[in-house]
């Protein structure tokens, strides 16, 4: 009962301190680049400084719970609810949402909620990492010919044969290149960041440059 009270009464002063809900965080996950090397976007370095602002925003915002959390737990519980009380006649919208948060929390504990976020971690990262695999060998399967042949040129400048085996080491690349354009996540704040490190690991896979440059 106490832990209902307190996670109400979170939510309560948590929509007291904060009048403006805060933006949707999946604003801040950039366009995926529709390139297939790095020098052709900057991506890289916007998805970086996305990482940092949405970890600075979770920090503040962790920051911000543990005070909020302090002070009620410090407070007799009477005068939690009749804070609450207080709060939820004066400000009955605010009070409706705070009342669905609870709602939408429902009977499942804390553990069990990360247990079950983790477990989807894991399923992300077998499902990534097999992914990867795929993608590896079937770029091996199709690149390691035109690499064997291209390796045997020795005057790389003067053998108009190496440009030609270039482009189609490109060809072959740009028909495979990483792509992420089906992954999401569902979960906010934690979610969009996860998100965006998964974003950062695929496209970390691209090519800096094409092959015949």
């Amino acid at each position: 009962m106490k832990k209902r009270l307190l996670g109400l009464a979170l939510s309560v002063a948590s929509l007291a301190a904060n009048a403006a809900a805060p933006a949707d965080p999946w604003t801040l996950v950039p366009a995926l680049p529709t390139a297939c090397y790095d020098e052709q976007d900057d991506f890289d370095e916007i998805l970086t400084a996305r990482i940092e602002t949405i970890s600075a925003e979770i920090s503040r915002q962790e920051q911000l719970n543990g005070q909020i959390e302090d002070r009620l737990e410090a407070l007799d519980p009477q005068e939690w609810m009749r804070r609450i009380m207080d709060y939820m006649m004066e400000n009955a919208e605010e009070a409706t949402k705070a009342m669905q948060v609870m709602q939408s929390l429902g009977s499942e504990t804390t553990v069990e909620s990360i247990q079950k976020e983790e477990a989807g971690e894991g399923e992300q990262t077998q499902a990534l990492t097999a992914l990867f695999a795929r993608q590896d060998a079937a770029l091996k399967t199709a690149t390691d010919p035109i690499f064997a042949k291209r390796n045997k040129i020795i005057a790389i400048g003067a053998d108009p044969e190496f440009e030609v085996l270039s482009r189609q080491l490109d060809q072959e690349y740009v028909q495979l290149c990483p792509s992420a354009a089906s992954y999401r996540s569902t979960i906010k704040m934690e979610a969009v960041k996860k998100y965006l490190m998964r974003i950062a690991e695929i496209y970390a896979r691209r090519e800096d440059k094409r092959f015949w440059d």
